[in-house]
């Protein structure tokens, strides 16, 4: 599983943190709760409040029919966009924004999504672990 996401602040370049969890929630709009290293997170100077751009290390699912073009919610981190085929196995990278076309061998994609959210909590551990909650704008 990956382990790296891209944080950007106030349409900087995003940065990418190593060594993260991640657990992305959506009951009526995308919440989550990330956990890294400490060190890397201050470097980023973020608080409650503030609005930030997350490129995910979870990915979102979507059926799709094959030999058709598909429209996507969310902004995609580049290079994870997948087909897969019906039993979930990985088939190819598909390119695309925001419209992909699907090839016949394909019946479920997933991507890391960009979400555009704002921080709601931030704490630090003892073990050097900074986690931050953050929910969809």
């Amino acid at each position: 599983m990956e382990d790296s996401l891209y944080i950007g602040v106030d349409h900087c370049i995003p940065e990418e943190i190593s060594g993260c969890t991640q657990e992305l929630k959506y009951p009526q709009k995308f919440w989550t709760k990330i956990s890294c290293p400490a060190n890397s997170f201050k470097r980023l100077h973020l608080g409650v409040g503030d609005m930030i751009q997350v490129g995910c290390i979870q990915r979102l699912w979507k059926k799709v029919w094959p030999e058709r073009i598909t429209r996507l919610r969310y902004d995609v981190c580049s290079n994870s966009l997948e087909g897969h085929n019906r039993e979930g196995q990985f088939v190819c990278h598909l390119i695309g924004e925001q419209e992909i076309s699907i090839p016949s061998s394909v019946e479920f994609i997933s991507y890391r999504p960009w979400l555009h959210m704002v921080i709601t909590n931030v704490s630090s551990t003892k073990e050097g672990q900074s986690t931050f909650e953050a929910e969809e704008l």
